[in-house]
């Protein structure tokens, strides 16, 4: 048993021991933990992380399906001719191939929605299609000439599908990824836009009701009531133009009216450039009551060396900051460039170009936001938790270019108001 003086030095020294042990904990700088993305771009994370490994499937199974087609029906490889499916690629100089397109019918509104879960879902389905296909491939083995060969014709005529349905997935993931970040960035703007979508779903339930009749006087008098006051509602809730002042009024006549922009391009592909500068000019160009509303283009071609100059400028598909990219561009006029993952157009700037197919009428709508017009359909969202945000979207007049790029026309009140912003006459 120690004496009581080597238990009080022990003790002293166990002290002075745990002392500088805690001293030493809490001069050590604590570890950061790194934080958590936000839900919608964790749940993005993760259908992105179940989307590559189907499009390698894809791949594979495409290259399963060649290898038996030229042992056994070479007549039938013929018809893989496609290269073997991969996300579709985007980034800088990368165009799309501009279509041409009528206006269709416009439709009545409806409320249409996307989101996490349902781009979750639809790959989900995707990919038990695949499935399916590949079991059927598996089966080849045990049948015979005839049967075999009527399984490779029933496999060739659904392959298509499986691509188109695989480009389906991949349009969802921008489109998500795009929005639900933007959203997340300004909350305000689309609760608001939420508001609107709610009033102009009610405004076509009273619509339809009316339009059934069987309603009473008074409630037939209630609705037409309520459908103007929804009405002044959307209308009012819609932002006027706010045109940039690089757009030149050339003439504001009784006669005439016409607009000049300015519009900076470094894209080298002068079949796209040429094709967007005709559907633009062309879309908002019109005649009404023995007036001439015409618009100008002022291109002005810039090469990537202009632009980066001292630097070297980014090779072609490579991914860059769009905004920084556009602010190279001199300030007195829109900009047309490249390097989106989706078509879109940031109001009184530019356009950023996209990887897949657009239409002159697209392009043309697009335009409209270098003039100062936000969209004039109405994209809301919800909050979903942790699945991120469910975007809801409708149409509220399909007449509108402006709101509807596949059914809208330019109307003579686009450059009546641009005209007005630009004056400063405008209410």
């Amino acid at each position: 048993m120690p004496t009581p003086l080597v238990a009080r030095i022990v003790g002293a020294a166990l002290v002075a021991m745990l002392s500088t042990s805690a001293q030493l904990t809490s001069q050590t700088p604590e570890v950061e933990q790194e934080a958590a993305p936000p839900p919608h771009v964790a749940r993005g994370n993760d259908v992105e992380a179940t989307y590559k490994p189907y499009v390698e499937r894809l791949r594979r199974y495409q290259a399963r399906l060649r290898r038996h087609f030229d042992a056994d029906a070479p007549d039938l490889a013929a018809s893989l001719t496609q290269e073997p499916p991969t996300a579709i690629a985007y980034g800088y100089l990368i165009v799309p191939r501009l279509s041409l397109a009528e206006p269709v019918s416009p439709v009545a509104p409806w409320s249409a929605g996307y989101n996490w879960p349902w781009t979750s879902q639809m790959l989900d389905t995707k990919q038990a299609e695949l499935a399916s296909a590949e079991q059927s491939l598996d089966s080849v083995e045990t049948l015979d000439e005839t049967a075999r060969r009527a399984v490779y014709e029933q496999l060739v005529a659904g392959y298509a599908g499986l691509e188109q349905g695989q480009r389906q997935v991949d349009q969802h993931l921008k489109h998500n990824r795009f929005w639900q970040q933007i959203i997340a960035d300004d909350r305000g703007r689309f609760e608001r836009q939420t508001v609107l979508h709610d009033a102009v779903v009610e405004r076509q339930r009273l619509r339809v009701a009316l339009e059934a009749g069987g309603l009473t006087p008074a409630a037939t008098t209630e609705h037409v009531r309520r459908i103007a006051e929804l009405g002044i509602q959307v209308e009012e809730g819609q932002p006027p133009p706010s045109p940039p002042s690089f757009v030149e009024i050339v003439e504001n006549s009784t006669s005439r009216r016409v607009l000049r922009v300015p519009l900076y391009t470094d894209i080298p592909d002068a079949e796209f450039v040429t094709g967007a500068v005709a559907a633009i000019q062309s879309a908002w160009s019109l005649d009404v009551d023995n007036v001439a509303y015409r618009l100008e283009l002022d291109l002005r071609t810039m090469t990537a060396e202009d632009l980066y100059a001292p630097d070297p400028p980014p090779v072609r598909g490579a991914k860059i900051d769009l905004n920084h990219h556009v602010q190279r561009f001199p300030s007195d006029g829109g900009v047309l460039t490249t390097g989106a993952n989706r078509t879109h157009a940031i109001p009184g700037r530019y356009i950023a170009i996209g990887p897949d197919s657009i239409s002159n009428r697209v392009v043309a709508h697009e335009f409209g936001h270098i003039l100062g017009f936000t969209d004039r359909y109405l994209r809301g969202a919800r909050d979903l938790g942790r699945a991120g945000f469910g975007i809801i979207e409708i149409i509220p007049d399909g007449l509108d270019l402006m709101a509807a790029p596949g059914s809208g026309l330019v109307r003579a009140s686009h450059f009546h108001t641009v005209i007005e912003a630009l004056n400063g006459t405008a209410p």
